[in-house]
C-alpha cells in the first residue's frame, strides 16, 4: 500500500529476548537492506562534531563514544517482495523521456523493526541535554535500566557474555556483519563511530583504518540516507522526520499519477508476540493544515535543521506538515507570477492554490487496503497479504503522531530511515540491463553513485568508504574477522 496509517514496532529487552531472537535473525538474514538507528547516552561537545579536519573530528566523535554508551538500537529490515506473476503488463510513459513496464512501477517490500533497549555493563556519561530531550520524545529510562541488554564496548570479552552463553547485542551486529546485507543509516558517521566501538572492537586510531574496516565489515555498501536527500534529491532540508514525511507525501502522489513508488506491508504477529508489539501511528493527516499556515508561525530553525534550542517550550510550531505545507505554497504562489508575467489565460489565482493543495491532499489520502503478512512460529517472506486490522485489534497502543512530537525511538527512526531510502530506490534506481527483475539493493544500479558516501556536516563532499592502499585494515579487526569466516566455514 502506497499509503499507510501505522508502524508496528516489535520492543526488545532482556526478559523477551530469547523468544525473539530466531524471528531476529530470520528478518535479517532474508532482508533486501536493513535501517539502523541509535540513541545515545550523549554526543560530548557539539564543535568538536564538526571540526574542520575530518581526521580530528572522527577522533572526537571515537572519544565520545568511548567515554558514552548506546542505550537504545533500532533494526528496520526491509524484504523486497517479488513481482506478481499476473500482473497484466503494461508500458507507461513517465514524462521524462523514460519508459517503464507498469508491473515495474510499484516496489513492494515487507518490513519488520525492532526496537532494541541496550544498557552498557561500564560506567558512562550521561549528559542531561541528551536525557532531557528524550525524556520529552517518551524515551522510558525505567524500562532501559530494568530490562536492557547487557553489553561491553570494545574487544571480545569472554567475561561479558550473558547467562545463556551469548551476549545479543553484540552478535547481532556480527550477524548483520556476515549476512552481506546492504545498511542504511541517516547522517550515519556518529552512529558507525558507535556502532564499531560499542558492539564490534576498540575503534582503530586512525579514519583511513575505520574506513577501511567497515568497507569489510559492510560489504554490500553503507547508504546515508541524510546525504542521498541534500545530495541527490536536493531536499529543501534533510533532518529525518522532514525527510520521512516529504517521501510519505511524495509516494502517495507518485501512486496516483502511475509513476515508480512503494508499496510497504508489515508483518502480522502470533498472539504470544503481540505482548511486545508497540503500533506507531505516522499517517498523513486528513485535513490538510494549509488553510492555518498565516495562522501559525513557524520555527525556521526547526524548519531548517530539525533541532530548536527551546525544544518543547518553542513557542513557535515545529509541525513538519506545516512546514511542508508552506513550501508547496511558496511554490504554487511562484508559479501564479510566473503565469501571470507570461499573460497566460489559465494563470492561478489564489482560490485555485487552495484547491490545487486539497487535490494533493486527496491523492494523499486515496484509500487502499491496508495489507500486511501473517507470522507463525517459522516467520517467511513468502506468505500472502492478510488484513492489518488483525494487528491494530490485539495490540496494546501506544500512539506517537509523528507530525507533532517526532519519532526518536530508534525502532521508528530505523524505520523512517528505511523507508526514505526505499522511497530514492523507487525514484532514482533502474533495473540494469540484462537483470530481469531486481532482487538486490545492487540490481537498481545505484551502489556507484550512492553507496559507501557519508554524510559530512558543513562540508560539500562526503566521507568516502573504502579501502586504501595506503592503510592496512586494524589489528583487532583482521583477528575478529578471521575468526568471524573461520566460524561461517565451519557453519
Amino acid at each position: 500500500m502506497a499509503e499507510f496509517h501505522e508502524v508496528p514496532v516489535v520492543e526488545v529487552n532482556c526478559e523477551n529476548i530469547r523468544e525473539i531472537w530466531p524471528g531476529l535473525l530470520l528478518a535479517i538474514k532474508t532482508s533486501t537492506f536493513i535501517a539502523i538507528d541509535t540513541e545515545l547516552s550523549g554526543l560530548g561537545e557539539r564543535r568538536q562534531l564538526f571540526a574542520k579536519s575530518i581526521d580530528d573530528r572522527y577522533k572526537a566523535i571515537g572519544d565520545v563514544a568511548k567515554s558514552r554508551s548506546i542505550i537504545a538500537l533500532g533494526l528496520s529490515c526491509f524484504k523486497l517482495q517479488p513481482r506478481s506473476s499476473d500482473r497484466r503488463e503494461e508500458v507507461v510513459d513517465n514524462g521524462d523521456g523514460r519508459r517503464n513496464d507498469r508491473r515495474s512501477l510499484c516496489m513492494k517490500f515487507v518490513v519488520q523493526t525492532f526496537n532494541l533497549f541496550t544498557l552498557s555493563n561500564e560506567s558512562y556519561v550521561v549528559e542531561p541535554l541528551s536525557l532531557r530531550f528524550l525524556v520529552e520524545h517518551g524515551f522510558d529510562f525505567n524500562l532501559q535500566y530494568a530490562k536492557g541488554l547487557p553489553y561491553a564496548s570494545g574487544n571480545d570479552r569472554p567475561s561479558a557474555k550473558a547467562d545463556d552463553g551469548i551476549e545479543y547485542v553484540r552478535q547481532l551486529f556480527v550477524e548483520i556483519a556476515v549476512s552481506r546485507v546492504p545498511v542504511v543509516l541517516h547522517n550515519a558517521l556518529v552512529d558507525l563511530i558507535f556502532l564499531y566501538q560499542s558492539f564490534y572492537a576498540t575503534l582503530p586510531p586512525t579514519l583511513t583504518s575505520f574506513s577501511t574496516d567497515l568497507s569489510q565489515i559492510f560489504s554490500e555498501g553503507i547508504y546515508d540516507t541524510k546525504y542521498i536527500a541534500e545530495f541527490k534529491a536536493h531536499l529543501q532540508a534533510s533532518f529525518l522526520e522532514y525527510s520521512f514525511r516529504k517521501c510519505q507525501r511524495g509516494n502517495c502522489v507518485q501512486s496516483s499519477q502511475r509513476m515508480p513508488y512503494v508499496d510497504i506491508s508489515f508483518l502480522a504477529y502470533n498472539e504470544s508476540m503481540l505482548l511486545n508489539v508497540v503500533l506507531l501511528t505516522c499517517g498523513l493527516k486528513d485535513q490538510p493544515c494549509h488553510r492555518d499556515i498565516g495562522k501559525t508561525t513557524l520555527c525556521q530553525n526547526f524548519a531548517a535543521h530539525g533541532w530548536c534550542a527551546s525544544g518543547a517550550k518553542c513557542p513557535n510550531s515545529h509541525d513538519v506538515d506545516m512546514i511542508l505545507d508552506s513550501e508547496e505554497l511558496v511554490i504554487l504562489k511562484k508559479k501564479e507570477k510566473r503565469t501571470k508575467k507570461n499573460k497566460r489565460k489559465d494563470s492561478v489565482d489564489l482560490q485555485d492554490i487552495s484547491v490545487a493543495m486539497s487535490e494533493r491532499d486527496g491523492a494523499m489520502r486515496s484509500p487502499e487496503p491496508k495489507g500486511c503478512v501473517e507470522l507463525t512460529s517459522e516467520p517467511s517472506y513468502e506468505q500472502q497479504p492478510c488484513d492489518v486490522e488483525d494487528v491494530t485489534k490485539n495490540a496494546a497502543k501506544k500512539l506517537v503522531p509523528v507530525s507533532r512530537c517526532g519519532g526518536h525511538r530508534a525502532g521508528f527512526d530505523a524505520f523512517m530511515t528505511g523507508y526514505i531510502f526505499a522511497s530514492f530506490l523507487a525514484k532514482f534506481g533502474r533495473v540494469k540491463d540484462g537483470v530481469t527483475e531486481g532482487r538486490t539493493v545492487g540490481d537498481f544500479g545505484v551502489a556507484e553513485e550512492l553507496s559507501n558516501r557519508v554524510y559530512l556536516g558543513g562540508k560539500d563532499f562526503p566521507l568516502q568508504i573504502a579501502s586504501s592502499n595506503f592503510s592496512k585494515p586494524s589489528k583487532s579487526h583482521l583477528e575478529k574477522w578471521e575468526r568471524l569466516q573461520s566460524c561461517s566455514a565451519a557453519d
